[in-house]
């Protein structure tokens, strides 16, 4: 693996992945055409939301535990400019299981159904693991 594949333009490549496939998720559980507007909205915080912990479960256990918990775009924007400078290994030090579980959980806790929102927290893992960060 090319341990400097994790750059801003992978990083939003993978993000902008995620949170299409968040926003569509999300966009199959409203009844409301209104409502479409705050999907836009949110599925990108989720995406940030989701993608940071999984790639600092990359880093190190002590980001994972750090950001695993986070609540505002603020807070996602600073862990953003914080992962970037990092290193990032193809070893994931924090359980698989564990990274799936919470991160899977947040999803559903936003709306995205509990099997989908596994499968959108394995693909990711994988895309970081492999190098892919940049592809869908």
């Amino acid at each position: 693996m090319n341990k400097n594949f994790v750059n801003e333009d992978s990083v939003m490549a993978l993000h902008r992945a995620l949170e299409k496939e968040i926003e569509a998720e999300l966009g199959k559980n409203k009844k409301r055409p209104g409502l479409q507007l705050g999907v836009l909205i949110i599925g990108g915080f989720i995406a940030t939301k989701i993608l940071l912990p999984i790639m600092c479960g990359f880093v190190s256990r002590a980001l994972y535990d750090k950001y695993k918990g986070l609540q505002t775009t603020r807070e996602a924007e600073q862990a953003k400019r914080e992962l970037l400078q990092s290193q990032i290994s193809s070893d994931l030090p924090v359980p698989r299981e564990e990274v799936v579980r919470d991160m899977a959980s947040k999803l559903a806790e936003d709306g995205v159904g509990s099997d989908r929102a596994q499968e959108l927290v394995e693909q990711t893992i994988d895309r970081v693991a492999s190098g892919d960060a940049g592809k869908k």
